[in-house]
């Protein structure tokens, strides 16, 4: 798994720096739901496990990425949040640049 870490909640994205931060950042009760979706940098998407009231990032749900959902994702909520035109990016890695420097970490 590549940091930062993206989980997308219905399309509110949130950009985290480390597994364990996001992790801490979770509720059981919204993995138990269903509530996010979350990718490393790569776009793998990631799996969630509960612990008591703890969630983890376990590992990756395959070992195909899967970059385009990402940027898509990424695109929507730039778009919403920064009110500005999706800027033109050539790769996955890119577009969590921007994301991050627009953005910035959540703690």
């Amino acid at each position: 798994m590549t940091p930062p870490f993206i989980i997308d909640e219905h399309g509110d994205v949130s950009l985290y720096e480390s597994a364990e931060i996001a992790g801490r950042a979770l509720e059981p009760i919204d993995i138990e739901n269903n509530e996010y979706v979350g990718y490393d940098s790569e776009g793998f998407v990631l799996t969630f496990v509960c612990h008591g009231s703890r969630v983890y990032i376990s590992g990756r749900v395959s070992n195909h990425p899967e970059p385009e959902k990402l940027v898509a994702v990424l695109r929507s909520f730039w778009e919403r949040a920064a009110q500005t035109p999706w800027p033109v990016t050539a790769s996955v890695g890119q577009a969590v640049t921007q994301c991050c420097k627009r953005f910035g970490y959540c703690e």
